[in-house]
């Protein structure tokens, strides 16, 4: 089983109704009835289940496969020294390329955090929105939250009448700088670049597009509460495709993660596969530049019979949970041991095991899994 699975089972209330992703076996049916399917692609399933039927559902023949909500990040931007902004610099200003009609009846869908609807960027000449929808998903169900149980979504008509306010974030009950982390709202950034409306000083590549926006939010038990999870941007996906209905759309996911087997087969990986395999003009554009500048990863060969030993340094001040992954082959079999600064001697586990980990006072500051298998790699 997934460690992030069972870290979620072990989390709190047994009836407490929990989200995740399933691949369902091809040759089954359908799931078990205890998971409550809300988004679908193809194989690949967004669900909810009650924490005490999570080993059930993960144990029965129609499910290949459960991942618990895996919380994303966005990277800072490089900020460039002025040498290199210098060297980088062209002689001429480049001309803004040609893009068929503007982007004229396709839909841009943009999913991260804060999005200014007020600024004119997103604005017709006349002064109307060009936003067709926002869905906030942060906040509990209400009226207003779509069919996935969660958030609000602001309809055009709501922006509009918003705008025509002396105060329309206030109007509409949404403000853009709640996610501003010092550098301004990175959603209304991506929203201009892409879809921003042409005016003195600015514009974006399709100015005719109709834009929707995701303003990413991950559930209460999955993590950090600013940022998105892995189930809630699928569902983010399920959304945009609904507002496009049968026109063009083309998405933008800002997101992602250090972690995992970097082969292109997790669920989320497999579900945008299929996504874009059974729609039509359907394109997700996913960022990729920032993480060259995190050095996150390291890799390595064992030998037969020899070992390695990986240093893994975390800021002392740093009090969040952090957590390291390491992949292998199937057909190797790694013992595993994580050794504290100044222990005479480590914890070690066998492939199949798993154990807490102690400091000296006895609390437990940590869990290491060596999970056996993973079906998806």
């Amino acid at each position: 089983m997934d460690p992030a699975l069972k870290e979620l089972i072990a989390q709190g209330d047994p009836n407490e109704w929990v989200e995740a992703i399933i691949r369902q076996n091809t040759q089954a049916r359908s799931l078990p009835p205890m998971a409550k399917v809300v988004a679908e692609f193809s194989d690949i399933k967004t669900v909810r289940i009650r924490r005490r039927d999570i080993e059930t559902v993960w144990a029965d023949p129609g499910t290949a496969s459960v991942k618990a909500p895996r919380v994303l990040q966005f990277e800072r931007p490089h900020i460039f020294k002025p040498a290199q902004v210098r060297r980088h610099t062209l002689e001429t200003t480049p001309q803004r390329p040609v893009i068929g009609r503007g982007g004229q009846d396709v839909v841009i869908g943009v999913v991260d955090w804060g999005l200014d609807f007020a600024h004119p960027a997103f604005r017709t000449r006349a002064g109307e929105s060009r936003v067709e929808a926002i869905w906030d998903q942060r906040g509990k169900a209400s009226h207003r939250s779509p069919r996935f149980g969660y958030g609000k979504v602001h309809r055009k008509a709501d922006i509009d009448r918003a705008l025509g306010t002396q105060r329309p974030y206030e109007a509409l009950g949404y403000h853009p700088g709640s996610s501003d982390i010092g550098m301004g709202a990175h959603g209304t950034h991506v929203g201009d670049v892409a879809a921003g409306t042409q005016r003195d000083g600015g514009g974006g590549l399709a100015p005719q597009s109709t834009l929707a926006f995701v303003h990413l939010a991950s559930a209460p038990l999955s993590g950090l509460a600013n940022l998105g999870d892995s189930v809630r941007l699928l569902e983010a996906i399920a959304f945009l495709d609904e507002v496009a209905g049968d026109r063009p759309l083309v998405i933008n996911l800002s997101v992602g993660r250090h972690g995992g087997p970097h082969t292109g087969l997790t669920l989320v990986e497999q579900a945008f596969d299929r996504f874009l395999e059974n729609k039509r003009d359907r394109l997700i554009v996913q960022s990729a530049g920032n993480y060259y500048q995190s050095d996150a990863h390291a890799q390595g060969r064992i030998l037969p019979g020899g070992d390695r030993t990986l240093s893994w340094r975390i800021n002392e001040q740093d009090h969040t949970p952090n957590e390291l992954e390491l992949w292998y082959s199937n057909r190797d079999d790694l013992e595993v041991t994580v050794t504290p600064p100044g222990a005479a001697q480590g914890f070690s586990v066998k492939r199949g095991q798993s154990r807490a980990l102690f400091d000296s006072q006895g609390q437990e500051i940590g869990r290491l899994y060596h999970r056996a298998f993973d079906p998806n790699t």
